[in-house]
Formats: structure tokens, sequence, C-alpha cells
């Protein structure tokens, strides 16, 4: 997709109101593995300490820090001090109506239990930080064709399955019917090998 626009995203986390944090992902190299687990708990903990009556947003380390609570989850985005808020809150909105279109009304079970379909989904609004698509319809082409193939893959894997199966049954009866054949060599038996195939 075409660049749409040139604001600068450092991190995205999703947590819910117990501090939980259900999805994080990062674009910035500033921040190794200690200082973004110190991220993901004092930032998502200032946002939940925050009153409804307080701005969604507060200065953290080098990083501003935008969110918004959508029913009780926090979506939490970490961009440059000199970010325009009110693009960043935009910017979140799209986030949540796009995920909200995928899953028809996104919960906190949808992001746990789909994460990689949550990271397809903001890859094609993000790259490398910046915003690259802000058409949640388009920005849903890719998981959407990904689906069609996986659900057609699965399909021929079950119809692959199914035949395999009959095969085997046929096999067993074959094999079981050729058993009993070879048993009835050593026994007197009145009928032929091709009586016990019902030739």
């Amino acid at each position: 997709p075409c660049r749409t626009h040139t604001m600068t995203i450092k991190f995205i986390l999703f947590a819910n109101k117990q501090g939980q944090v259900r999805l994080s992902k990062y674009f910035t190299r500033e921040l190794n593995s200690t200082q973004r687990l110190a991220v993901e708990s004092e930032a998502v903990r200032k946002c939940i300490s925050r009153g409804q009556n307080m701005c969604s947003f507060f200065n953290y380390e080098n990083f501003k820090v935008v969110y918004r609570r959508y029913a009780s989850l926090f979506f939490v985005v970490g961009v440059d001090d000199t970010e325009n808020v009110l693009g960043v809150r935009e910017f979140i909105h799209l986030m949540v109506e796009t995920l909200d279109t995928y899953f028809q009304s996104v919960c906190e079970l949808d992001i746990m239990f789909n994460l990689d379909k949550v990271h397809v989904i903001l890859e094609e609004l993000i790259l490398d930080g910046d915003i690259v698509e802000t058409n949640k319809r388009v920005a849903l082409n890719s998981i959407s064709v990904l689906d069609k193939y996986t659900l057609e893959t699965n399909e021929k894997a079950k119809a692959a399955g199914a035949g395999a199966g009959n095969i085997t049954i046929v096999g067993s009866m074959i094999g079981s019917a050729v058993g009993a054949a070879f048993d009835s060599l050593s026994k007197p038996s009145t009928g032929s090998i091709g009586n016990q195939f019902g030739f």
C-alpha cells in the first residue's frame, strides 16, 4: 500500500483493566527487552490509574503515550513527543474499528486466541512505525485472502484424509479375507479360495 501518513509509532500495547498485556508490538530499537517490560508495566499502570476526567495522554521517558479505552480493553500507543495527540487518537479508533469489523465486535478473547491474525492486520496498517493504510476495508484484504486459502487447504486436507481412511478400510477388509483364505488351506473345506472372496 502507499504511504499516507508520516506519523512515527514506537509501540502498541493492548491491555485489560487488570493490567495484563495481551499484545505488544514495537517499531523501535531504542528499547531492549528489560525496558520493554518496564514500559508494559508502568505505562499500562498509568493508563489504568488515570481518571475519566483526565486527558488520555501523558509523557513517559522519551515518548508520548496516548491511549483509549474500549469496554475492558486499553489500546495504548507510544509515539515521539512531537506527534499530534489527536492524530494518534484517531489512529487508535481506526485500529479498533478495523479489528471490530474483522472479529464482529472484538473482545479480549479474540485477541488472545488470534494473535497471529491481529499482527497481520496491524502490519497492513503500519509499516516500520509509519501509518501506511487508513482504509479498514483495504487493510482487511490480506487477512481475508489468508482466511480463504486456509479454509480451502483445510477442506482439501479433510478430503484427502477421508480418502485415505476409505483406502485403509478396504485394505483391511481384503487383508482379512486373504488371511481367512489361507487359514482355510490347513482345514478341510468344501469351498475354494475363490469362494472365500465371494467369486
